[in-house]
């Protein structure tokens, strides 16, 4: 099985639990937004949870997981407002300028992503029409971040 938990509006740690049998089990505390039209970057980092479902003689077990940071473009350039998804490893320093918000540059966006999975580097700006692999390791964190709690990149921002 695998735990995927919404609601705080912001990307949040994976980690990995160990039940009473041995098991173990993936964790993805929240992740985030997929689409919104929230007023601050840090809720334009989100993510994708992939998981590899199993099935044999022994049972059924995800046996392979990753996270897919994902970041959410509000995209002020001609008439009116268009919003879309990309990987974090794509996002472009062209896709920042025409953001809606202050805050979303890639090194911005890309510290947020490192400030919540600290022993993991962040997708490298891709070349544009060009795609990118993600890292996607999950982080071993016992517990989710307070969401209430700015994280130094929020604080530091205007």
């Amino acid at each position: 099985g695998a735990v995927i938990g919404s609601h705080t509006h912001t990307l949040q740690p994976t980690a990995q639990i160990t039940g009473a049998n041995g098991n173990t089990m993936p964790v993805f505390y929240s992740l985030g937004n997929y689409m919104t039209h929230m007023s601050r970057y840090y809720n334009m980092l989100g993510g994708m949870a992939e998981l590899t479902v199993t099935k044999d003689e022994s049972g059924t077990r995800v046996s392979a997981y990753r996270l897919v940071p994902l970041v959410e473009v509000i995209d002020t350039t001609g008439s009116g407002f268009r919003f879309y998804t990309v990987k974090l490893a794509d996002y472009t320093s062209e896709m920042a300028k025409s953001h809606q918000l202050d805050g979303t540059s890639v090194d911005n966006i890309q510290e947020l992503y490192q400030a919540i999975f600290p022993l993991e580097q962040p997708p490298a700006e891709s070349n544009p029409g060009e795609s990118s692999s993600d890292p996607g390791t999950p982080s071993e964190s016992a517990a989710p971040p307070d969401p209430n709690t700015p994280s130094q990149s929020e604080s530091s921002q205007p």
